[in-house]
């Protein structure tokens, strides 16, 4: 399940993975021979090329190509790591799998590395593979390690000043709900539903400003499958209401859920047969 929301911050993460690599002081990175200027300048028109195009699947083709060609190259963590999120994005989770870890390998406290990797192997694993165990356990590796770095990895990014404080803690927020919702997934897929209610329900808080209907409609189902019926009712309507891409698929959640919950119900008690009114007793003579 694929929401634009997210893509759009994993962007982001991307973009605040290139500054905070301009931000490294230069006693953090590894010494290295001057560079020839005609190499550097050939590279540099290769890198515009890739930068230019907006196929995705055309552009993980070219940072392939470059890679195969400047296997030494000063950009090779970014140009993995913009590799692996291009991959993801036209469904090619091997690839993505594997880009990310090269970016991992290269910078092993990178988040968003192991965010993309995360997800990539989640969404990529299925029931009839021999290995979808072995991918969901890596999935929830690799999730709980960028929930573990995003603090300081968040911290140590200068927002650019066009951005209000309050535009920033939101941004953080929306970052921080992206591997919280890929744990539930996995913990979903995985059939540990009260760990997957935790998790995305961590992603929904987070990101209440922004809903992702994705991961309300992924926490109703924790919810429906721990017969949660109330719970679930309130999850699903609210991904209905955002309309979107997957709003018929959350109205079918959400019969679903009623339906349960009308079944659950106890009905109500009959109300007694009205009984006519006692006659008065005689009243004396006066």
């Amino acid at each position: 399940m694929k929401h634009p929301r997210r893509l759009l911050i994993l962007s982001l993460l991307l973009l605040a993975a290139a500054a905070l690599a301009a931000q490294q002081p230069a006693e953090q990175q590894k010494p290295a021979p001057p560079p020839d200027p005609a190499a550097m300048a050939e590279q540099r028109q290769a890198l515009m090329a890739i930068e230019s195009t907006l196929d995705r699947a055309q552009r993980a083709k070219l940072i392939e190509e470059f890679l195969q060609k400047y296997p030494d190259t000063p950009y090779a963590w970014s140009l993995c790591l913009h590799a692996s999120d291009s991959f993801r994005r036209i469904n090619n989770h091997a690839k993505a799998v594997e880009y990310g870890e090269r970016a991992i390998a290269l910078k092993a406290d990178d988040p968003v590395a192991h965010m993309i990797v995360a997800d990539s192997l989640a969404e990529g694993a299925k029931k009839e593979d021999a290995d979808y165990a072995e991918k969901l356990l890596k999935a929830e590796k690799y999730a709980q390690r960028s929930i573990e770095l995003l603090p300081p990895y968040l911290s140590a990014i200068t927002p650019p000043p066009t951005m209000t404080q309050e535009e920033v803690e939101l941004q953080k927020k929306l970052i921080e709900a992206q591997p919280h919702a890929t744990l539930g997934y996995v913990y979903l897929l995985r059939d540990n539903n009260q760990k997957a209610e935790e998790e995305l329900l961590k992603a929904v808080q987070l990101a209440e400003a922004q809903p992702n209907q994705a991961d309300l409609i992924r926490l109703g189902r924790a919810y429906l499958l721990q017969d949660k019926h109330e719970q679930a009712v309130e999850v699903f309507r609210k991904a209905v209401g955002l309309g979107g891409l997957m709003y018929e698929q959350a109205v079918e959640h959400l019969k679903l859920a009623e339906q349960e919950l009308a079944k659950r119900k106890p009905a109500a008690p009959t109300p007694p047969e009205s009984q006519p009114p006692a006659p008065k007793p005689p009243q004396p003579e006066a």
